[in-house]
């Protein structure tokens, strides 16, 4: 080649510079060791690619894209140091690190390394990045910047956020703020790094086991089962191997129930323990005791005191001093009365000495008496002298029986006592 320059129609060779220009003498703009310049008035310029004369392809420029054209229903493979480092397909997938990217998946990153991914930058301070583990399938998604405060964001809606882990592991959903809800106001759902899940709506969380009974949510210490929520034939059962309990909404009951093997049990768990006891125990119904029979059933136990009436044919008489007391357990109550009056008390007529005012109504009958103590008319004491007792002959009060079971006062102290069990049942 000469050292002169050629030019010859739209061709022009240029030898100082190593350059050819194809439509232009103003070529190698690019300041290089030698360079081929294409350039078109108007439209495209290309530099076309045939293969056995057919035409497979072209680079191209419009004056402000370019174009690197496959003509051909086939691929287009990008290389460095002789190794394809992209691949895309006729159908526009695109691989990068493979020459087979997925059919099913736009872009296919492929690594022979210990990690592989995708690196995110920000004017040249990585940001985040995706990457996949070697060897064990992992995959991390990291939000890393020099921001301590930076969170990892899903969003819908170009722009809606949905949810977040921040810095500080927490899980935010429907909400920004890590601080604890406490009202109804406030929306979305927060799960702490410590294991603490919070909502403002109502209810908090849904457990929804289908089909079969069983096991709905377990917990664990140290990994060792310590007991579980359940369901069993349409209630909820709670508790921990064979100490559980079963609540049956229909009737308002709950039942024993084995945790383990989801069944009832009978006469094996025990409330509280001799040294580790519950307090008190309010009932408004009964306690079936050594049996479930109507004659196990404890329905009642009151103590209480009550002021004794003693009557002799009339009404109360007047007294100096009475009281009494009394146990009741079911239908059986023990009692126990003083009365006494040296205020002039004055009988007559031949009714019986009676004691009213009884705490509760007894079951009228012979056999149902308790035994008189101080027995004292007239200012003198019989009690010690012959055996008295107060028999229940009616419902409301007891009548003496004895020696003097109807002897009249008119003078000195009048004085009655009495203590023993009655039956209140019918």
């Amino acid at each position: 080649m000469p050292t002169s320059d050629i030019k010859k129609g739209p061709l022009y060779v240029d030898s100082t510079n190593n350059s050819v220009g194809i439509g232009t003498t103003t070529n190698n703009q690019s300041s290089s060791t030698a360079s081929v310049t294409l350039n078109a008035a108007s439209g495209m310029s290309a530099y076309e690619l045939r293969n056995a004369d057919v035409f497979s392809g072209y680079v191209g420029n419009t004056g402000t894209n370019m174009y690197l054209v496959n003509a051909k229903n086939g691929s287009l493979g990008l290389y460095t140091n002789n190794t394809e480092r992209m691949h895309l397909t006729s159908t526009g997938n695109v691989g990068i690190g493979t020459s087979s990217p997925s059919t099913s998946h736009k872009l296919t990153l492929e690594h022979t390394s210990n990690y592989g991914g995708i690196s995110l930058k920000q004017s040249g301070t990585q940001v985040g990045q995706i990457i996949q583990e070697g060897g064990t399938g992992n995959i991390y998604i990291d939000a890393g910047s020099t921001d301590a405060n930076g969170s990892l964001v899903l969003r819908t809606n170009f722009g809606s956020e949905r949810m977040r882990i921040d810095s500080g592991g927490n899980v935010l959903v429907g909400t920004t703020s890590t601080s604890l809800v406490t009202t109804s106001t406030e929306t979305g759902a927060q799960i702490y790094d410590g294991g603490f899940v919070a909502a403002a709506n109502d209810p908090v969380a849904y457990f929804n086991r289908i089909t079969s009974d069983g096991m709905i949510a377990q917990f664990r210490k140290d990994g060792t089962i310590v007991g579980s929520i359940g369901a069993r034939q349409g209630d909820l059962t709670i508790g921990t191997g064979a100490s559980g309990l079963h609540f049956y909404d229909v009737a308002s009951e709950i039942f024993p129930v084995n945790i383990n093997t989801n069944t009832f049990t009978d006469g094996t768990v025990t409330l509280g323990d001799p040294l580790v006891r519950f307090k008190d125990l309010y009932l408004s119904g009964g306690v079936y005791l050594g049996g479930t029979g109507s004659a196990n059933k404890l329905d009642e136990y009151e103590f209480g005191s009550w002021l004794p009436n003693i009557h002799k044919g009339g009404s109360a008489l007047a007294s100096s001093s009475k009281a009494g007391r009394y146990l009741r357990t079911g239908n059986v109550v023990h009692l126990w009365f003083y009365w006494f009056s040296n205020i002039g008390v004055t009988t007559s007529g031949g009714n019986s000495w009676t004691v009213q005012n009884l705490p509760f109504s007894v079951l009228a009958t012979n056999g149902n008496f308790i035994s008189g103590g101080y027995i004292g008319i007239n200012g003198t004491a019989y009690g010690n002298t012959s055996p008295y007792r107060w028999q229940a002959n009616a419902s409301t009060y007891l009548e003496l029986y004895g020696t003097q079971g109807i002897t009249n006062t008119s003078s000195g102290y009048t004085e009655f006592s009495g203590a023993g069990t009655l039956y209140l049942g019918t």
